[in-house]
């Protein structure tokens, strides 16, 4: 009995003292339910959120989410051992989803930047660097509408990309700074090629040289020149290769005037030739001689051979024959004078409005710069095979051919 009533003892005074923890483990226990119906709770917020995700997701918030669910799963700690081990495997796999998705937004993104690194190191090659900064700037521009795609990543690949713009850019500096020295040699270029221009062109008694003049010009037309000095070289530079575009035609008015000329000096011989044959006298040496020297233009030089050529069967002609060719032949000065625009006889004045009416009134007035020269050609050629004029009449043709032969427009026949 004794015993019996030390273990009642016993046991009493155990469960009065166990009482208080027995408070305690029961408060734990609420704890962990709490816990645990918080992490319930968080799963399902975001299993929710996983399933419902957008097209375009708001990967800031996405990540703010991550880290806030972290941070939620930590506070609610602790959780009976059976339920963590459960709802611990539920958000880790949730979670994994999540990140998931993210590093797949971070894998597009990074593929997007590197593509803009590969496209700007190509501008590199770029023929033209301007149009290859320009681009870059652009690329820039497209750089910061592309997503985050993780911190070291991130870093990583903008310090890529500004290295390549940067080397692009001072690619770009360093061209201009050559091109700016550049400009500077072709200024001084300009200005010797232009002095030496005008020293070939104005220096007195010295005539220009067209083998150091045209490759002076070729030279200077060739320079790119800044455009604050441009201008002023370029006019400096037009006003000399007018002036000599002015000597060279010129010059060839003068050539081509020389050539004509040996019309006037064949037109002598002929008629020295042809008086020699109508007199019974051969004709001479000298003659033959010089017009075997001659050199006459085309498309004169035909005719005049011709005529030449005839003078060994020449025959007197009947005073009716020459009265007719002298008029023709005054008649044929006219025309040509009247198409040349150039002076006629005092006592033509009245001829020469009648004729000039009559080709209006015929409709046979060339219109055309074109059928000018051919009514010239064609008429001069006729008047050149003319022969049998008497004394006077041959000095009145010589004198009116001269001052036609004279005429620069007739210089575009040869």
């Amino acid at each position: 009995d004794t015993e019996k009533a030390l273990w009642e003892e016993f046991k009493q005074l155990g469960q009065e003292a166990y009482a208080p923890c027995q408070v305690y483990f029961d408060a734990q226990n609420a704890i962990q339910e709490q816990n645990a119906a918080a992490r319930q709770q968080l799963c399902d917020e975001l299993q929710h959120y996983l399933d419902n995700l957008p097209e375009v997701v708001n990967w800031q918030g996405h990540v703010a989410i991550l880290k806030q669910a972290r941070e939620d799963w930590q506070k609610h700690h602790p959780v009976e051992a059976k339920k963590h081990k459960q709802l611990q495997s539920r958000f880790n796999n949730i979670i994994k989803a999540l990140e998931n998705k993210l590093h797949a937004e971070y894998d597009l993104q990074e593929s997007h930047k590197k593509a803009l690194i590969a496209e700007v190191t190509q501008l590199l090659e770029h023929d033209n660097i301007f149009e290859a900064c320009q681009k870059a700037k652009e690329l820039q521009n497209n750089w910061k509408t592309l997503g985050f795609c993780g911190h070291q990543k991130e870093h990583t690949l903008w310090q890529n990309f500004k290295q390549q713009c940067d080397a692009l850019f001072a690619k770009r500096e360093a061209h201009k700074e050559t091109q700016k020295a550049q400009e500077q040699v072709n200024i001084q270029l300009a200005e010797h090629i232009l002095d030496e221009l005008d020293k070939q062109l104005n220096t007195p008694l010295t005539t220009p040289n067209a083998h150091k003049i045209q490759p002076l010009m070729t030279d200077f037309s060739k320079l790119f020149l800044p455009k604050e000095v441009n201008q002023a070289l370029r006019k400096r530079f037009n006003i000399l290769a007018q002036q000599w575009q002015i000597y060279s035609d010129n010059q060839i008015i003068r050539q081509k005037q020389a050539q004509l000329k040996q019309i006037e000096t064949a037109i002598d011989l002929c008629v020295a030739a042809e008086n020699s044959k109508l007199s019974g006298q051969a004709v001479s040496l000298s003659l033959a001689l010089t017009w075997q020297g001659l050199v006459i233009p085309q498309p004169f030089k035909g005719v005049l051979q011709k005529r030449w050529q005839s003078i060994s069967s020449l025959k007197k002609i009947s005073s009716e024959e020459q009265q007719t060719r002298q008029q023709t032949a005054l008649n044929t000065c006219l025309l040509l004078e009247l198409l040349l625009d150039i002076d006629s006889p005092d006592h033509d004045h009245a001829a020469r409005t009648a004729k000039k009416m009559a080709l209006f009134e015929q409709q046979s007035y060339p219109k055309t710069e074109i059928e000018i020269q051919a009514l010239l050609s064609q008429t001069l050629q006729s008047l050149l095979l003319i022969w049998g004029l008497t004394n006077e009449i041959q000095t009145q043709i010589k004198q009116r051919l001269h001052a036609i032969l004279q005429s620069p427009r007739l210089t575009t026949l040869v």
